[in-house]
């Protein structure tokens, strides 16, 4: 059995406890507090009656098998809240400035940016400067400095995202 925690946003207690209970609410959600068919003690959705995780689960198996629809939702979605995207970065780039100690060695910075674009253009693999520990992790928070980051693949940054993989 595995109990759901990172659903900070559903109040279990507040859900209701049977599927009729919850279609004459009309909430989203009930819970059993019982495991579903795969283990899970998680909120179910009212309208399927499936367990919440494994509906994420679900959802992301049929984005993997066939993605092209959804990278091309995403990129008009960006092309339209073009504003949005640009907000967006904004508040990235003020958050790396405010993880970038006035004492740090910028152009050691800079170099590394440099090196990872030189890296790029002479392998033909488009790589990334990533922050060993993210600027804004869950339960971790780390400065942009030299000895925080490092050169990877764009593809091994992507799969990261803003975890942190102590070894």
């Amino acid at each position: 059995m595995q109990l759901v925690r990172n659903f900070q946003s559903i109040n279990f207690a507040d859900l209701p406890t049977a599927v009729k209970v919850a279609k004459a609410s009309g909430s989203k959600y009930y819970f059993t507090a019982k495991p579903c068919s795969r283990g899970h003690i998680a909120p179910r959705y009212t309208s399927v009656q499936s367990c919440i995780v494994c509906q994420a689960a679900h959802f992301t198996a049929i984005r993997a098998r066939n993605p092209e629809p959804y990278k091309a939702a995403t990129r008009a979605w960006k092309k339209k809240n073009y504003y949005k995207v640009l907000a967006d970065n904004s508040v990235r780039r003020a958050g790396i400035k405010r993880a970038c100690p006035y004492w740090v060695d910028k152009t050691a910075i800079e170099n590394i940016y440099a090196e990872a674009t030189t890296l790029s253009n002479t392998t033909g693999v488009s790589h990334h400067v990533d922050h060993i520990i993210p600027l804004k992790g869950r339960g971790v928070c780390g400065l942009h400095v030299p000895w925080n980051l490092q050169i990877i693949t764009a593809a091994a940054n992507l799969k990261k995202t803003n975890k942190w993989l102590p070894t």
